[in-house]
């Protein structure tokens, strides 16, 4: 019976081990470019952390509280071919919404995607 249990709990732990997630494919600091589309071009740095994050776009918009903040980013998928995350800027600053981007790969060292109202974004592996 020890036998069993022994043999029951060794499969246990490796089937545990072989299934823990693996690291994130776009763990990094990635360069972030924003095509201004009527308004300025904008870059900035985006860091990728296994399920987190940093979004830091480089803006001035005296208006706008909002913008050219560093802000935290949650993962919420990721594979060899796509990057979704949420930039969580109302947890930063009261007032200020969240957004949520894909982008999918282009080539070995770049993503492409689109940020709100259409403007084309490109990420690019530094």
């Amino acid at each position: 019976m020890n036998r069993i249990a022994v043999a029951l709990l060794a499969t246990l732990c490796l089937v545990g081990t072989s299934s823990a997630q693996s690291p994130n494919p776009h763990n990094g600091k990635w360069t972030i470019s924003l095509d201004g589309k009527g308004t300025v071009d904008l870059e900035g740095t985006v860091i990728v952390k296994d399920d987190g994050g940093v979004w830091d776009v480089v803006a001035r918009a005296s208006k706008n509280p909002c913008v050219g903040r560093e802000y935290p980013i949650t993962v919420q998928k990721s594979s060899a071919e796509e990057l979704t995350f949420t930039v969580n800027r109302a947890k930063t600053l009261t007032g200020c919404k969240d957004s949520t981007y894909t982008f999918k790969k282009f080539d070995d060292r770049t993503m492409k995607g689109e940020v709100g109202e259409g403007r084309a974004a490109s990420l690019v592996r530094n």
